[in-house]
């Protein structure tokens, strides 16, 4: 695109010759980035949450790395390695990733995904009564576990 500016000054006279600038418009995706997901095997037994370690790069032209997991942003600036923490355990977890560059262009998503470990204790059993035997005409208490 051109753009050209004539200056007029009070008395309406007009500049012969006018300034002209050339622009380009940026309409072209960046590259798509890759991304990484890892699930933190770290996380404590018994926590009853799960995380995962991502990491995202870019090429070409991208400046914003924005990475999902359905509808909530997970990460949304600059490539690098980031967590997701405090997710669920015992759950595959799936992203993706969009790069953009400095015009707003995005690329094609990238997926990626991570199972997270269980870290959920089981649930305390609750205690088992045995019934009252006879042997040879005593009794035996009753037994908990």
């Amino acid at each position: 695109h051109t753009i050209e500016a004539r200056a007029t000054d009070a008395a309406g006279n007009v500049d012969a010759t006018p300034s002209a600038a050339s622009v380009t418009v940026d309409t072209v995706a960046p590259p798509a980035p890759t991304l990484t997901a890892t699930a933190d095997s770290g996380v404590p037994l018994g926590a009853g949450f799960g995380r995962v370690q991502l990491t995202g790069t870019m090429s070409g032209d991208g400046v914003r790395l924005v990475v999902q997991s359905g509808a909530r942003t997970v990460h949304d600036g600059a490539a690098g390695s980031f967590t997701d923490d405090g997710i669920a355990d015992a759950t595959t977890h799936l992203y993706s990733a969009v790069a953009y560059d400095a015009a707003g262009n995005a690329s094609s998503a990238v997926p990626a995904s991570a199972t997270t470990p269980d870290r959920t204790a089981p649930a305390r059993p609750a205690p088992t009564l045995f019934p009252r035997k006879i042997l040879s005409r005593k009794v035996c208490p009753a037994y908990a576990l």
